[in-house]
């Protein structure tokens, strides 16, 4: 199931007890206020998140001199990365090139006039949160433990500071064992060979 923004944003009016006398959501202009800038603080939120959880890809390509964006005069030649580029895990180079591309901002740079196979795994930036019915692109989990709360501090800013305050540190508080627990899931194991 992939969360909706809708459904984080009425996990967050639970918790801010915005309800009615009919036990369901108040609809006063305040509220609807809300619900208006909720994708926007959604995307802002799930665009934090997405260091620490990341969502990986895998892409291999060509790079040939003739589709460079440019040479410099080191003889290095300048091509643009994917668009959703956010940062380089690894580049995965078949042929062992000397000296290995580097990578600047939304560019790498390959040595060489030959054309070079290189897969690059990176992490890349999410799909952007537009509207009430955005799905995330983060792991359910971490969505709907971590984002009512992020809402939820947001709608009491003003209206409870105290409230505001207690569920932003629960939100930091969840986001840190997040990226505790991923930090340990891509420790490798070593053989023991003695």
């Amino acid at each position: 199931m992939s969360y909706t923004v809708n459904e984080i944003y009425n996990m967050a009016l639970s918790l801010c007890d915005y309800y009615d006398d009919k036990g369901t959501f108040e609809t006063s202009p305040i509220i609807k206020a809300l619900k208006n800038k909720t994708p926007y603080l959604c995307d802002i939120a799930q665009r934090d998140l997405i260091y620490g959880q990341g969502i990986t890809k895998t892409e291999t390509r060509i790079y040939s001199p003739k589709m460079a964006i440019a040479k410099t005069s080191d003889g290095y030649y300048l091509y643009k990365l994917p668009d959703d580029f956010i940062t380089l895990i690894r580049v995965i180079d078949s042929e062992n090139t000397k000296p290995m591309p580097y990578i600047c901002e939304n560019y790498i740079f390959i040595f060489g006039d030959k054309d070079k196979e290189l897969t690059l795994l990176y992490k890349s930036s999410p799909a952007k949160i537009t509207d009430m019915t955005s799905s995330f692109s983060l792991c359910d989990n971490i969505i709907g433990g971590l984002l009512p709360y992020y809402l939820a501090a947001n709608f009491l800013a003003e209206e409870n500071p105290i409230k505001s305050s207690l569920y932003i540190g629960l939100y930091e508080k969840a986001k840190q064992n997040c990226l505790i627990l991923n930090t340990l899931s891509e420790i490798e194991l070593i053989d023991d060979s003695y």
